[in-house]
């Protein structure tokens, strides 16, 4: 999208750290960059005096943000109104914390939920600081004006908190590497009764649900395997050194339904490994506790995968978009094994619709963006003659 845009707008890019000590500015093809620290729960107003650097530097047109999870948002959106420029902002919906912390704990057994790892961390704790961060989200969104997103979910919720936002639908554009591959799964090919999992490194993501359902799969297919992709939450985490609290609970999960040999981790993939696992799986499954528009589900619609998928959230708008798509109640387990063996049994499931191509093409979402800025600066431009 950028070097499709860069003879019509000049842009900067804002980018988080950990580590204070690679902050840096500079440019890159044309392009500014500057980076700033963040915390995944904590305010910081170092951080708001870091984008009060940033903005005075570049004094941009729009300030266009991308996601509300975490407080560094916040930090902007402060930065801009106390340099009254709240009316440049343009915040892009990506997730919504405070919903996946309203379902963070969906279906899960009490025993497990106050259950602490070595760190004394538990599942209550992490839903707590979702909590956290959702406030921080809600005290974003109550400020902006101007909000993108994709789905009926998103516009729902960004409306219900603030009824004044003016709301733009801009469909989702995906790496290039899935526009090459699209509509290239096929039965023929495929790894028969292997399902493909994109990421389960929390709660919100639903591994459980899916290894819950496991038994019933295999009593009609014993060689079925799950492969999962990202984060293995049952290793001992490299930033804590301990098994994260949802980790403790699949390992609890997978030991006592014996499932040791019917799941494989495969941790963090690129672009071309992830288009392999889409091309190598029999059926792509989301078995999310809440999601807005996943990334994962829409790759597997360009590629073909069939694809099952719990109905929460946004879902319902892809869905209509897709052809070969399954969806069932979140915690239902028989529901998700029945559309899971239903895919297996036949090799007639690879029926592609135009309609997600629609949805994800690069070009007409690239230029809806476009005439949002154009339409962002005009506004600016009418209520600064009126004052």
């Amino acid at each position: 999208m950028l070097h499709q845009m860069e003879k019509k707008v000049e842009i900067a890019l804002c980018f988080p750290i950990i580590d204070l000590w690679r902050k840096k500015d500079g440019e890159l093809n044309g392009h500014k960059f500057y980076s700033f620290s963040y915390s995944d729960y904590e305010y910081s107003t170092e951080t708001e005096e870091r984008f009060a650097e940033i903005l005075n530097d570049y004094q941009p047109d729009i300030v266009h943000i991308w996601g509300t999870e975490f407080p560094h948002t916040l930090a902007m959106i402060n930065s801009c109104e106390k340099m009254r420029i709240l009316d440049k902002v343009l915040i892009n919906i990506q997730g919504l914390i405070e919903p996946c912390s309203q379902y963070y704990l969906d279906h899960i057994s009490e025993e497990y939920i106050d259950e602490e790892n070595e760190l004394g961390d538990s599942l209550r704790k992490a839903q707590e600081e979702f909590q956290v961060r959702g406030r921080y989200e809600r005290e974003a969104l109550n400020k902006v004006k101007y909000v993108i997103g994709r789905t009926d979910w998103d516009c729902a919720w960004v409306k219900h908190i603030n009824s004044n936002i003016i709301y733009y639908c801009v469909g989702e554009i995906l790496r290039d590497e899935f526009y090459e591959k699209r509509r290239t799964w096929s039965y023929e090919m495929c790894e028969k009764h292997s399902v493909f999992v994109s990421q389960a490194g929390y709660a919100i993501k639903g591994l459980d649900y899916l290894l819950r359902a496991m038994p019933d799969i295999i009593k009609d297919y014993p060689d079925a395997h799950v492969y999962i992709a990202g984060t293995n939450p049952m290793v001992n985490n490299p930033r804590s050194g301990y098994i994260t609290p949802y980790g403790v609970f699949l390992k609890n999960i997978i030991s006592e339904l014996n499932l040791q040999d019917n799941v494989s981790f495969l941790g963090r993939l690129n672009a071309k490994q992830m288009i392999q696992m889409y091309l190598k799986a029999n059926v792509f499954v989301s078995c999310s506790r809440i999601e807005n528009s996943p990334n994962s589900v829409c790759e597997a619609a360009i590629i073909g995968t069939p694809i099952v998928s719990s109905y929460v959230g946004g879902i319902e708008n892809l869905a209509e978009k897709i052809t070969n798509i399954y969806l069932y109640q979140p915690g239902v387990e028989y529901m998700l094994a029945f559309y899971i063996k239903k895919v297996f049994k036949t090799d007639k499931f690879a029926i592609h619709s135009n309609k997600i191509l629609e949805f994800m093409d690069r070009q007409n979402n690239m230029e809806t963006t476009w005439k949002i800025y154009q339409e962002l600066c005009k506004k600016r431009e009418s209520e600064g003659e009126d004052q």
